[in-house]
């Protein structure tokens, strides 16, 4: 094995021990996978997954900065010659398949096996190696050694293509630092990538074409540190091809949008937001103990952007976001809180959504009243048990009309507390 594959082979083992599943936290680079997507359906909040993402990438490795070149040479890699990936690598995108594919039937559909060693450029002063494994569906899931984080594009269209010109997204490992890295794939061949800077500069970033069965390019580029903040950073970053824009992806000063604000709650527990949330102002909307006895709290308070928007704090969510609820009438979640403490329903509601009722598998049904159009409850322990969980949740107005509603997988793991963890494969630990 080559020098740089030790080297993507230790970052790897430290940011996710391939060879030490008892110690890993898969579900982490998971969260990353999940945020770092740039076509991820449904509603987001956006400032809050930002400020995920950019939090999970200050736990990556730190690369070493420094001005680079060009990230590689555009160039044109035979997939199916390739050099297989090692034995750590197939393993990972193994346990990749495992995790995502829960609740069955929804994952990637990955060949590990096939998984290919793509190409290799430098990063700071490390040399970052791209894996790429294809899928069932014509699609494919990529890692770059140098951020940890794997990006599926599981399937294409009826047509064969990916049925969108490109993918393309950016990170900051520190954002007082601004942004750092731009990545992403590109569908069409003969398109060019650059990259554009608030002074109306552009840079051009070459990508490697890998052949059938992927079909696609791959480019990662390093920001030199002297274009990343005030009038010289980067703005945006675009496919274009014969002088049309196909794609484009704004990127956001996070130097200013994403500086938090250490605060404390009632408690004297420490409550991050940003600079937007009126803090004065806020009022306390839900607080209740958990099984575990742990504190659950939601505040809710007034932008310093106007009524148009508003802001939430709490246990579980921070952020701001449109006053007036965009997408379904009736968005709600539920989620786990730990493999003990139970499941929390949460999420908003339409301010025409005058009650909710709960449906579960059993037959059983319960009523909740939303409170300054929040949900949040944790789900006893009678409904936590198979065979007797969520299954659906629909909003009515005040005439007793439903007017939207969400659906829950009973079977997504991890939701519900359990005694005795699960094991999917390839170390893969979960509440069933």
């Amino acid at each position: 094995m080559v020098d740089a594959e030790v080297v993507l082979l230790e970052e790897l083992e430290r940011l996710s021990p391939l060879g030490g599943f008892e110690h890993a936290d898969w579900a982490d680079v998971i969260r990353r996978a999940q945020v770092g997507t740039t076509s991820s359906p449904g509603r987001e909040r956006e400032p809050a997954r930002r400020r995920l993402y950019l939090a999970i990438a200050a736990a990556l490795v730190v690369i070493a900065v420094a001005a680079p070149a060009l990230a590689f040479r555009a160039e044109i890699v035979d997939f199916l010659t390739a050099t297989h990936a090692p034995k750590n690598i197939v393993v990972y995108f193994a346990r990749l398949e495992v995790e995502q594919s829960m609740p069955p039937g929804v994952g990637p559909g990955l060949f590990p096996a096939r998984a290919r060693r793509v190409t290799s450029l430098r990063v700071g002063d490390k040399t970052s190696v791209l894996y790429v494994a294809p899928t069932k569906r014509g699609g494919f899931c990529a890692i770059w050694g140098s951020n940890g984080a794997p990006h599926c594009v599981t399937a294409r269209n009826h047509k064969g293509s990916y049925g969108s010109p490109a993918n393309v997204g950016w990170s900051a490992m520190y954002p007082s630092l601004g942004v750092d890295t731009v990545e992403g794939e590109v569908f069409v061949p003969d398109a060019t990538v650059k990259l554009l800077y608030a002074d109306g500069a552009a840079t051009v970033i070459p990508y490697v074409w890998v052949t059938a069965p992927i079909d696609a390019g791959f480019f990662f580029y390093e920001i030199p540190t002297s274009r990343r903040l005030g009038a010289v950073r980067p703005v945006a970053l675009i496919v274009v091809r014969d002088g049309k824009t196909l794609a484009r992806q704004a990127i956001e000063d996070v130097h200013t949008t994403t500086r938090l604000i250490d605060r404390q709650d009632r408690w004297g527990h420490s409550i991050q937001t940003t600079p937007e949330e009126v803090w004065s102002k806020r009022r306390l909307v839900f607080s209740f103990n958990l099984s575990d006895g742990t504190l659950v709290e939601l505040w809710v308070m007034p932008s310093r952007q106007g009524r148009s928007r508003r802001c939430f704090a709490g246990t579980y969510v921070t952020g701001c976001e449109p006053a007036v609820l965009r997408g379904s009438t009736v968005q709600l979640s539920v989620g786990g809180t730990g493999q003990h403490a139970g499941a929390l329903l949460r999420g908003e509601v339409a301010r025409s959504v005058a009650r909710v009722e709960l449906r579960y598998e059993d037959g059983a049904r319960q009523v909740v009243t939303p409170k300054d159009g929040w949900v949040l409850l944790q789900i006893g322990s009678r409904h936590s048990r198979p065979g007797h969980r969520l299954v659906r949740a629909i909003g009515f107005d005040r005439t007793g009309h439903a007017v939207g509603g969400s659906s829950f997988n009973p079977a997504t793991p991890d939701v519900y507390p359990c005694l005795r963890l699960k094991n999917y494969g390839y170390g893969v630990m979960r509440c069933p």
